[in-house]
């Protein structure tokens, strides 16, 4: 099984059919020029920094040396691939900060050969120019003459200091000290089994070029391929002793032969550059990457006989030292790699990670050719990953393996944890501009996180070795030796680099451009340790305790928090109150800004911690300053709302942050560009602050009470009567304050009195911090990462959770149950959640201090529930009762302590100690005691990730546009919200001549106004996608759609009457049936595969978040006169945003391919691609094929759809979760919730907000975290019975909680919006996303256009009529909204069956198996399809 991309590259190496550049594009080609000379012992000269005086050795090198050689004149040729170039050896001696050079091409045979003409053995890819015939005859007739270019790595055999080079090939090259060439290794070989039971035919020249021990194992071990022995050939293990007696250079070495497996068929061998050693064990992965045999022996470029098989699974063979025998055999998914990352085991486990590899990069980057003109890419960067072998189970059990980072390859690790357990790797990353390595990256395997990253543009890194540092306390105290070439020097130099943070240390040139060095080692000054390396270590060592290293990271939290806790305690006394509330906001604003700007541009955790601390002052000023601010000028009646909007906006920010540090997480510039918005957030305040007034209080305080009066006036919208007599009343309280005097420092301290308020104020303050909450924000990343939870769904729950109780407490219940109960019984709350989530983190670890995905989820929901009960309690409630309780003569200083304790000692308990004394290795003991360790921010200080050549700056624009079309969204969801409330404002119910309290007339012409969307949007929801979308394409669609919602808005913004309001919703409708069914579409076809669903989710994420926006707007303008025109006439302002936007809007390259410009397809995915147009020109061949694919299956006609059998069978049902997912209640709740919280008694904004808000978490749960792990049809079941339950619950209470006067208590109220919410949540959980996602998943493609436009009309149309008609007439009725919420959870109980016999299951299963589950004719084949089901 070949690919084309083989015999493209086949082409292109040999026959140039791509035309070379005149020039080298960079400096690359230096690495893969012919050595120039031979040097020994030339001093290096150190252009930069210091070597430090403990780093006494030597570094070796193998690696890849003359590319061209000329035996005679006008008789040159190069070689083509990169691992056939001769071999040669370079050493770097460092003493006492002096570096000298030793660089030697090894004088092979293979070289010898080749300075007399081309050497007649197989190569990976030939020469340049090629073989002649009788070249060709000559190599193919000596099939086993052995190469013994061994140019791959250089290492020790023993520990008498003898280097050897190795290879993919037999044999080893030895080397003098001077790094001359010795000679061949002659071996003595112990116990080596018979090659062939057939004379002549045996071949043992495929080995490996990754042998070695593990620390403190003085067995060297290593493999051969045993070929052509019957149906099977044979692996055989062997080792040598390191300390076996040693004779010298050029003397013989014992090798004992251990163990033998048969490799599956006679024809194919695994490509295996390296295999994994441990203590007890050998792996073996035989990749998918194989030789083919017979290809060897018939081709004279082995690359021909290389094939990429990923149907077959990966072999894994496990050799056991002790027994010295193959125990077991295992398998794996397909994957290929050269190197490992390290191994190690973990009772009867056996841990690889392993760097993997696209196959095509031996092709491709090892191509001479194309690496000295820097040519595309023509492979797929590979993830790092891990697979867990359990030695214990059975044999033939497949081990999965799991992504453990992103794409590295020459990774080294501390030398004393060979075979150990271990937190951190060094290697090599590509930055996406360059064929070859260019990045360094710094990754942390426990958080599986890149924390330091160095890149210089035209420098490139050769393999790294980390040289430990004598003493060192932590694992990353090591300096990292690099061999680096320079682009702006045009030579190389060797790159010291501090460990800790990719820092350079010192540099010192080469004379002249080494070519790349592959592997090789590091030999201390004690040179009986052994050479140290990617696969050998030292023989006589140890596994060493490391301290983790986690100070930095509490310290650069509380960098921020000290600034903030300065900053409380003297702002409000010396700035705010002294100069004012607008400057102490300048002030404030601009030192954010500051702080925000050197974070930016931190090189190192210092300066990162300096910004920290400057930030901390901005917000610890205008955290005093803000609130002030508005206090003293906001109106009485919206004082506390307005005042309140302050601790929204940090919570809407934390989550802000969430969502966009989630969008970031792995592009280069992502941390800083989180960081750096502090700096725009700042300066805009600043800017802003120019248009803002000084408050009246201040100015009367001041003595300036003509300006007071001034600004008031202007403040009461010209009111000056009104503004006097407030500013007199003001007055009064200032001479209240003067008069009652300010307190001393001393008397502070000194007055029982005084001492008693700020101790217990204090005391709130810090046990409002210890309780655990500032440890979830500032490391909640870590806690769920660490508990194997990952997603923006994680991050921005708990935040959410927080909002709400935070709105619930401080709006609903505060005033009415009192701050000590909710203080009280918050606490207990909060005691109970962490318990609970600690016991089950305890509980449920297993031996590898993994935690189960169901005690995952448990901890995940206490951590929800305690933000939930802090934000409904102790969130504001600890700073309501410190300012309530203050006397009036202390109250700026007590104030100011309190404050100090809060940002002060309370943070540096939680994000210092707990940060640095409680490591962990599970999750178990910090959940229980609230704490979690951090990465979030500490990991920015100390350099930039790196990005995946697919992500970044790769997917921006295409991210852009799918995120515009994706607004959209909020025309469906704004259309559906706005309705909400606008039939409860007076001036709307006035203009449409309708009375204030509903009747039937009023309740149909409600239904009706409601039904003119809903059957615009059935209608367009059917033809569109044949008439509009598919034929005309999606941008004409959504731009025909969004101008029809534009024009529709605007006829119901200059509605004069309910006929023209209800041609307006029909015309809105039809527009937002075209962009729903275009929007989908056009972000599935143009948005990168890896970030296609998120993209695709926002488009219902905007639909959710346009109808809370609609919400809250409509509260702001409830009153207004001009109220519902504004919330309607947005519609206008939406459409013709969009409109105008989409002219900057390519068309899908799915829809130009189908419509026949294939040229015009290529370039808009070239653009979207970011200029990649051979990744642009390889997806467009898979567009291609669908189009093909659907195009050969043809479309059903109208008579088919419902005729046939098996096609009405899923129309039906797909049509009834359709009709059910409405009729169960939730367009209702949507547009007539207003009323039916009015008819309640209940409102205000929390109870317009909330359900939405649980409607949204339930939408992100279930779409993100369940409906791939439990299913389709559990979900449609359980969440059917929730909704039920919740829908009968919340009538039942409304019926029987009705006073004679049809008056529902509170209590009762309350139970009914808990009722609902609940039932918002469940729906969202659910049926929300479930019935489209079922729909989409059962249509057989022959159908699929029609069906799901039948199912969508049956959404819009029937549906959404009957709901609209039925809900207000029945609000209206003698049912009355406890009736409503029966009828509608009688409903679901109908529906229950339904789903328990008409359901099947879809989760997993490909269209071919689903077809199969709905082929059913007649009443008995329906009997026999529904009992399978239950």
């Amino acid at each position: 099984m070949r690919s084309a991309s083989v015999a493209a590259f086949f082409t292109s190496v040999s026959g140039h059919v791509t035309p070379l550049p005149s020039t080298f594009p960079n400096s690359q080609h230096l690495l893969f020029e012919s050595v120039k000379e031979d040097v020994e012992g030339v001093e290096m000269q150190v252009t930069s920094g210091a070597f430090p005086d403990w780093l006494q050795g030597t570094k070796y090198n193998n690696g890849f040396g003359l590319f061209e050689t000329c035996p005679a004149d006008e008789d040159c040729f190069s070689i083509n691939h990169l691992a056939d170039v001769m071999s040669y050896y370079s050493k770097m001696e460092i003493n006492n900060g002096t570096v000298r050079l030793w660089s030697k091409i090894q004088k092979t045979k293979y070289w010898q050969d080749a300075q007399r003409s081309k050497p007649t053995y197989r190569t990976f890819n030939g020469t340049e120019p090629p073989f002649t015939a009788a070249e060709t005859i000559d190599t193919l007739t000596h099939p086993f003459k052995t190469n013994d270019n061994l140019n791959v790595a250089i290492l020790q055999l023993t520990t008498s200091g003898r280097m050897f080079g190795v290879s993919d090939m037999k044999g080893f090259n030895e080397a003098y000290e001077n790094l001359d060439y010795v000679s061949g290794l002659k071996l003595t070989e112990k116990n080596k089994p018979a090659i062939s039971k057939l004379p002549l035919l045996g071949i043992d020249v495929v080995t490996c070029a990754h042998i070695g021990n593990t620390l403190g194992d003085k067995y060297v071990y290593g493999y051969n391929y045993l070929l052509i022995d019957g149906p099977e050939n044979d692996l055989a293990v062997w080792r040598v002793d390191m300390t076996q007696p040693d004779g010298g250079a050029g003397s013989s070495l014992v090798r004992e032969w251990m163990g033998t497996v048969k490799v599956p068929g006679a024809t194919h061998i695994s490509y295996m550059h390296t295999f994994a050693n441990t203590k007890n064990y050998l792996v073996f992965v035989g990749s998918a990457f194989q030789y083919n045999i017979e290809g060897i022996l018939r081709y004279t470029n082995i690359m021909k006989a290389m094939e990429w098989h990923p149907e077959k699974k990966n072999m894994l063979w496990v050799y056991e030292k002790a027994s010295g025998k193959f125990i077991k055999t295992f398998t794996s998914d397909a994957f290929w790699f050269y190197h490992l990352v390290n191994c190690y085991e973990d009772g009867s486990k056996v841990v690889l990670d392993i760097n993997t590899v696209d196959y095509r990069h031996i092709e491709t980057a090892f191509a001479n050719e194309k690496l000295r003109y820097d040519y595309p890419w023509e492979f797929e960067e590979k993830p790092t990953i891990r697979i867990v072998v359990d030695t214990a189970a059975e044999a033939g059990t497949h081990f999965p393996y799991e992504i453990l980072g992103p794409s590295m390859d020459l990774t080294t690790i501390h030398p004393y944890l060979h075979g150990q357990d271990y937190q951190y790797t060094w290697g090599l990353s590509w930055s996406g501009k360059h064929l070859w390595w260019d990045n360094i990256v710094k990754f942390d395997v426990q958080s599986k996180q890149i924390v330091a990253t160095w890149h210089m543009e035209d420098h490139y890194p050769g393999e790294l070795i980390a040289v430990p540092r004598p003493g060192a306390e932590y694992e990353d105290d090591v300096v990292i030796l690099v061999t680096m070439l320079g682009g702006d020097s045009g030579t190389s130099y060797l790159m010291a680099m501090d460990g800790r943070d990719l820092s350079p240390l010192a540099e010192a040139r080469s004379p002249f451009p080494l070519p790349f060095g592959s592997h090789g080692c590091w030999q201390g000054a004690d040179k009986s340790r052994g050479c140290v390396g990617e696969t050998t270590a030292d023989p006589f060592g140890k596994p060493v305790q490391f301290k983790k290293r986690a100070v930095q990271e509490g310290f650069t939290v509380n960098g921020f928090n000290i600034g903030a806790a300065v900053a409380a305690v003297l702002a409000g006394h010396h700035l705010v109150d002294k100069h004012g509330r607008r400057p102490a906001l300048f002030i404030g604003s601009l030192l954010f800004a500051v702080g925000g700007g050197v974070q930016t541009a931190a090189q190192n955790t210092i300066m990162l911690i300096i910004g920290r601390v400057i930030a901390g002052v901005g917000v610890g000023i205008t955290s005093s300053a803000g609130p002030a601010f508005i206090s003293e000028v906001a109106p009485e009646k919206i004082r506390g709302m307005l005042v309140g909007i302050y601790q929204n906006n940090v919570c809407l920010a934390i989550v802000a942050a969430a969502v966009l540090n989630y969008a970031v997480h792995d592009a280069t510039w992502g941390w800083r560009l989180s960081l750096g918005l502090q700096v725009a957030m700042g300066l805009l305040v600043v800017l802003g602050l120019y248009f803002v007034c000084e408050t009246p209080r201040f100015l009367e305080s001041a003595g300036r009470s003509d300006a007071a009066l001034r600004v008031l006036t202007r403040l009461r919208a010209g009111d000056k009567d009104a503004a006097a007599h407030e500013l007199k009343e003001v007055r009064a309280e200032i001479d209240t304050e003067k008069a009652a005097g300010d307190a001393t420092w001393s008397e502070v301290f000194t007055v029982p009195f005084f001492r008693n308020v700020v101790i217990i104020g204090c005391a709130v303050q810090f046990f409002q911090i210890m309780t655990g909450i500032n440890a979830i924000v500032s490391f909640s990343g870590t806690l769920f990462q660490a508990l194997g939870l990952h997603g923006i769904t994680f991050s921005i729950i708990p935040f959410v959770a927080f909002t709400i109780g935070n709105a619930v407490g401080s709006c609903l219940l505060v005033d009415r149950v009192g701050r000590r109960p909710l203080l009280l019984y918050g606490m207990v709350a909060m005691c109970v959640t962490m318990l609970v989530g600690g016991g089950v983190a305890v509980l449920a670890q297993d031996p590898d201090g993994q935690i189960g995905t169901a005690a995952g989820y448990t901890i995940v929901s206490m951590i929800v529930a305690y933000m939930f009960s802090f934000g409904i309690s102790w969130g504001f409630g600890a700073w309501l009762y410190i300012s309530e309780i203050m006397p009036l003569r202390v109250r700026g200083k007590a104030v100011g302590l309190c404050t100090a304790m809060n940002w002060g000692p309370a943070n540096q308990v939680v994000a210092g100690l707990l940060s640095s004394e409680l490591q962990f290795s599970g999750m178990a003991e910090p959940v229980a005691i609230r704490g979690v360790t951090s990465a979030v921010e500490a990991q920015a200080a100390l350099s930039e990730k790196p990005v995946p050549k697919a992500d970044g700056w790769k997917n921006a624009y295409a991210a852009l546009i799918c995120a515009f079309v994706a607004s959209t969204g909020f025309f469906h969801g704004y259309d559906n919200g706005v309705v909400n409330d606008v039939f409860t404002m007076p001036s709307f119910r006035g203009m449409m001549g309708w009375p204030e309290e509903d009747n039937p007339t009023v309740a149909f012409w409600e239904g009706f106004t409601v039904n003119g969307f809903n059957i615009g949007a059935a209608i367009a929801a059917v033809l569109a996608g044949h008439l509009l979308v598919d034929k005309h394409g999606r941008r004409p669609a959504l731009f025909i759609g969004s101008l029809l919602f534009a024009v529709g808005g605007g006829v119901q913004t200059s509605a004069q009457n309910t006929i023209m309001l209800i041609i307006g919703r029909v015309v809105a409708g039809v527009g937002v049936g075209i962009t729903s069914s275009a929007g989908p579409a056009f972000i599935s076809e143009v948005a990168p595969e890896k970030i296609r669903g998120m993209l695709v989710g926002i488009y219902q994420n905007n639909v959710c978040l346009a109808i809370v926006a609609a919400a809250v707007l409509n509260y702001a303008v409830h009153d207004a006169t001009w109220g519902w025109r504004l919330s309607l006439g947005l519609q206008v302002a939406m459409g013709l945003l969009v409109v105008f936007g989409l002219y900057f809007v390519c068309e899908t390259p799915r829809f130009l391919e189908s419509a026949g410009r294939s040229d015009a397809a290529l370039r808009v995915l070239t653009r979207l691609r970011a200029g990649d147009q051979d990744a642009a020109a390889h997806e467009l061949k898979e567009v291609r094929a669908e189009i093909d694919t659907e195009r050969a299956a043809g479309e059903a006609t109208w008579s088919e759809v419902f005729t046939v059998p098996f096609f009405r069978n899923v129309v039906i049902i797909g049509c009834a979760v359709q009709f059910f997912q409405i009729m169960t209640g939730i367009n209702a709740i949507v547009s007539f919730s207003g009323t039916l919280f009015q008819a309640l008694g209940l409102h205000g904004i929390t109870f317009s907000i909330i359900p939405f808000v649980a409607f949204t978490i339930g939408n992100a749960v279930g779409s993100c975290l369940l409906v791939d792990r439990v299913g389709r049809r559990p979900l449609l079941l359980y969440g059917m019975v929730a909704m039920c339950v919740t829908m009968l619950v919340g009538g039942g209470v409304a019926v029987l909680a009705q006073d004679p006067d049809g008056q529902i208590g509170t209590a009762a109220g309350y139970t009914i919006v808990s009722m609902i919410v609940a039932y918002m949540f469940s729906f969202g959980i659910s049926w929300g996303f479930g019935a489209w996602l079922y729909i989409s998943e059962i249509m057989p493609l022959r159908v699929r256009g029609k069906a799901v436009g039948l199912c969508t009309a049956m959404n819009w149309g029937p549906a959404n009529v009957m709901s609209a008609f039925l809900t207000p007439q029945m609000i209206a009725s003698p049912l009355g909204p406890g009736g409503t919420l029966i009828f509608f959870g009688c409903v679901c109980l109908a529906v229950i069956p339904f789903v328990l016999t008409c359901v099947p299951e879809t989760k997993g299963k490909t269209l071919e198996e689903i077809v199969p589950l709905f082929r059913f004719s007649g009443w008995k084949g329906f009997k026999s399809f529904a009992q399978a089901r239950i």
